[in-house]
């Protein structure tokens, strides 16, 4: 990732995007979210009025602690704003309204007071239970809370947990959708479910098409309309990173993406969520998922534990495309082993990951046009159907910032000896090269670099830069300038060769590009042999002159190359000097 090192000229950064600004959903203190997502619970439907009355700012105001002004300040800040929990961050001043400013031995009493004798079945009022945090602070001889104070405290509290704890399990299922049956939809993407599974197919490499493995699919639902609102087919377990690609399909317009797998197809199923329903996995449970949901407004809903049935829409539409799997394409696993018998998997197996990724992009289009069992239509007609009636929901046209959102972020502070990310050790001279080349190669603001440097989960104060660049530049450029004179010294020559047709006849094209991608020669051949190798090689030396002839020259292990190689150093048309080194699967 950051990488570099002096003796080369030009260094290709795998970080080399656009800076997407991080919006504070990974970074704020969770005192600071908290209270911008109790904000926006309140204050996104007054937001959403036209008109704001006295009566409803007062009631706002009183269930956040603030002013009627600071209310409509609120109110204005949601309505210039992205919708985002975000938009109504507290300011970081060191007082006013909110503040907790009590005494700990204070906090510690009504703390124990709220669990002990207001959480209770008994229901308390606010005025009895500020007369018994009166009686206990005037006991311990400390200072008494205002009453407005006691019932800041208790609007902290989660909702769920005061229902639960005041009013009984089945008042906070009723709360929370969850415990019977999942909450009935009226409208598209007002519930969503989201489920993986394992595919019953193992999948080819794209190069030497040999089996690598069963992928994993993440599906999402519609449960009004039962349409497939988006899916991931990845190689990589569930996680919370699968979870937010996921995201992205269900909410963002998908024709960039059919363009890329060259699919021409109708799913015009997008939109951001209302709520998710979801199992009880870890990747659903992460903290990346929840602070991303509340940033964009989406309710999180749980399936109760030991009842898979609950989430049984997405389980039958995944369970259907198994069985589609199972029907139609080679190099299934079936779903055991009875079903599979002698069946050879792993030598049946003929599609890559892309390619499963674009049956099943077609398979959907199938099922979207196709009656509906339980509807009595097609899914994609319940759809319009809806649509005509709602309007069309609105799409994220910022993916990429979306996606950041729900992504997980390891945080890393640069020490003396660097840090450590997926056990890869990252030292800090290579962050420093890499902050120094930015800095002389595009003229980054020290601050700027700053800024980009914490994107990547390393923290540096923009004065440490200013220090590095003034120590390291004038010796990264007194090193590189030797090689800048030398450039054949930078880029070996990578040689291959492929199978390939031309003008209706198969060849063996053998080709040498350098480190840089650039193509020094090739040469078709009916035969791939050492003499083939030799005729190949000796034509490119008689093309370039002797100072362009590089010190190495790195082939695949096939010995045709070696043999070539020592025959042309003997008849004096390859200098003695050049190193021939094999790599295992060499591509140019």
């Amino acid at each position: 990732m950051l990488n570099t090192r002096v003796h080369q000229s030009e260094v290709s950064m795998a970080t080399d995007t656009p800076r997407i600004p991080e919006q504070g959903v990974a970074t704020l203190p969770d005192e600071a979210w908290e209270r911008a997502r109790r904000r926006a619970e309140i204050i996104s439907p007054l937001a959403q009025s036209e008109t704001v009355g006295h009566e409803a700012a007062d009631m706002a105001a009183q269930a956040l602690g603030l002013s009627r002004r600071q209310v409509y300040v609120l109110i204005r800040r949601a309505r210039q704003g992205s919708g985002l929990v975000t938009d109504l961050v507290p300011g970081q001043s060191g007082g006013g309204k909110g503040k907790g400013r009590l005494p700990e031995p204070v906090e510690r009493v009504i703390h124990e007071l709220l669990q002990k004798r207001f959480l209770t079945k008994q229901k308390r009022s606010l005025a009895a239970f500020h007369r018994e945090v009166t009686q206990v602070c005037k006991a311990q001889k400390l200072r008494v809370p205002a009453r407005n104070t006691v019932a800041l405290r208790i609007a902290s509290l989660d909702p769920r947990k005061v229902i639960r704890r005041r009013e009984g399990q089945d008042a906070a299922r009723d709360l929370q959708g969850v415990g019977g049956e999942p909450p009935a939809v009226t409208a598209p993407l007002e519930q969503v479910q989201i489920d993986h599974t394992v595919i019953d197919l193992i999948v080819v490499d794209d190069r030497d098409r040999q089996p690598i493995g069963r992928p994993y699919l993440t599906l999402a639902i519609d449960v009004f309309t039962r349409c497939v609102l988006g899916m991931v087919v990845t190689l990589e377990a569930p996680s919370a990173v699968s979870v937010g690609l996921c995201l992205v399909h269900v909410a963002c317009d998908k024709r960039p993406w059919l363009e890329g797998l060259n699919v021409e197809m109708d799913w015009q199923m997008s939109g951001k969520p209302l709520l998710l329903y979801l199992d009880n996995a870890a990747e659903f449970k992460s903290e990346a998922l929840r602070r991303g949901c509340e940033q964009h407004g989406i309710r999180l809903d749980y399936r109760p534990l030991g009842q898979p049935h609950y989430g049984g829409i997405v389980e039958r539409i995944i369970g259907t495309a198994m069985q589609m799997i199972h029907d139609e394409l080679p190099g299934t696993t079936f779903s055991n082993p009875d079903q599979r018998g002698d069946y050879d998997s792993e030598n049946k197996a003929a599609l890559t990951l892309r390619e499963l990724e674009r049956w099943l992009t077609l398979a959907v289009g199938t099922y979207h046009g196709s009656v509906h069992n339980g509807l009595l239509q097609p899914p994609a007609a319940r759809w319009a159907e809806a649509v005509a009636r709602v309007g069309v929901p609105a799409v994220v046209t910022r993916a990429t910032s979306f996606l950041v959102d729900f992504l997980p972020i390891l945080r890393r502070t640069l020490t003396r000896t660097g840090f450590v990310i997926d056990h890869i050790h990252y030292y800090a001279d290579d962050i420093i090269l890499w902050a120094v080349r930015w800095y002389c190669k595009y003229g980054i603001s020290y601050r700027e670099l700053q800024e980009m440097l914490a994107e990547r989960g390393v923290n540096v104060d923009h004065s440490t830069i200013y220090r590095w660049v003034q120590r390291y530049a004038p010796e990264m450029e007194k090193r590189l300038r030797w090689y800048w004179r030398n450039p054949s010294d930078l880029c070996p020559w990578h040689m291959d060769e492929t199978y390939v047709k031309v003008n209706g006849r198969w060849a063996y094209l053998y080709r040498a590009v350098d480190s840089r991608g650039r193509t020094v020669d090739f040469y078709l051949s009916s035969r791939r042999n050492s003499k083939a190798a030799y005729r190949f090689l000796g034509k490119i030396l008689n093309n370039v002159k002797k100072w362009q002839i590089p010190r190495f020259i790195n082939t695949d292990k096939a010995p045709a190359y070696g043999r070539a190689l020592a025959l042309l150093k003997r008849e004096g048309r390859c200098p003695s000097d050049v190193e021939h080194r094999q790599i295992k699967h060499q591509h140019g």
